[in-house]
């Protein structure tokens, strides 16, 4: 019986050292669907360890260690806050927050917006109905009175909300998308900051949540990560990404910018699934930044959605 148990956890450790190595991968098949659960490999690898060496079995503990120190060469320098210059220019505070097919709970976003006195407000998954239940029922037109125009129906739909003068570059609607009309709104707007433009892009690639969606994530990701390196100037990208550090396509989009959570020693923070039912276990929202320092970044809870908003108080250098 012993035997067999040992044998069992060493076959779990050397799923777990596989599950290690998915940091790297990047292939036409459902890894980033397996990279999404990254967080969990140290913790599996770590209790098998555990439990072999109660077990004494001495080849699955070796395993299952060298599964942990393999996850912890790819998340440590992910984990460890990232440098920044500092900044004396002025400030804004940017909220992403994925509001659920139009379900989330208008006036505690409302709430949100006063409290954290944010200036720029990205709101996926924001039809046109939500948009305007939103404005009529909390009043926030009147603390972010600028817009990025109609959203798109359903799921797709993307709104930029600014107290900060802003002009749209591309609302990127279905007059955008005549090449693909299944692909998310993700506009493009110029803020007015204290007399300096900066740019603005609230994005919602699409998600990689089967293998017939990657082909379409892929190219979303690869689109944005050119789209960011012909950008010049400072620089936003806020919302909900579909992908996180353990995703070598966001890590290509990411490169060179600053992830507020992570600068500010949170890049672990899960930010989906939120609910009670089922913790959130990877990081998939974010607010990335260049031309700025990152002063302050959190995460807040809305009802009735399944995603954490993030926001990020930034100075511009």
């Amino acid at each position: 019986m012993k035997s067999r148990v040992g044998r069992a956890l060493q076959v779990l450790a050397v799923i777990a050292l596989l599950a290690a190595t998915v940091w790297w991968w990047d292939l036409t098949g459902p890894a980033p669907m397996a990279q999404a659960l990254y967080l969990v490999v140290p913790a599996a690898a770590l209790a098998v360890a555990g439990l072999a060496a109660l077990l004494r079995a001495r080849r699955a503990v070796l395993i299952a260690l060298i599964a942990l120190l393999v996850s912890a060469v790819a998340m440590v320098p992910v984990l460890r806050p990232a440098p920044q210059r500092p900044a004396d220019g002025p400030e804004l505070t940017v909220l992403a927050l994925n509001v659920q097919y139009g379900m989330a709970d208008v006036a505690s976003i409302a709430t949100i917006v006063a409290q954290r006195r944010i200036d720029v407000l990205v709101l996926t998954e924001a039809d046109q109905r939500f948009v305007a239940r939103l404005s009529g029922r909390t009043g926030i037109r009147a603390e972010l009175p600028y817009d990025s125009g109609r959203s798109l129906p359903e799921s797709a739909g993307t709104a930029v909300l600014s107290r900060l003068p802003m002009t749209v570059l591309q609302r990127d609607d279905h007059a955008d998308h005549e090449d693909d009309p299944t692909k998310p709104q993700q506009p493009i707007v110029r803020l007015d900051v204290a007399g300096h433009p900066v740019t603005l892009r609230g994005v919602h690639p699409r998600s990689p949540t089967s293998e017939a969606k990657l082909p379409a994530w892929r190219s979303d990701l690869a689109a944005l990560a050119r789209w960011r390196q012909e950008t010049t100037g400072p620089l936003i990208v806020a919302g909900d990404f579909n992908s996180g550090w353990p995703h070598p396509a966001f890590r290509e989009l990411a490169a060179g910018m600053d992830d507020a959570l992570r600068v500010t020693g949170q890049a672990w923070t899960p930010t989906w699934p939120s609910s009670r039912r089922l913790p959130a276990f990877t990081q998939i929202d974010h607010v990335l930044s260049s031309g700025f320092q990152v002063v302050d970044a959190g995460t807040v809870a809305v009802p009735r959605t399944d995603h954490l908003g993030v926001w990020a108080r930034l100075r511009l250098r």
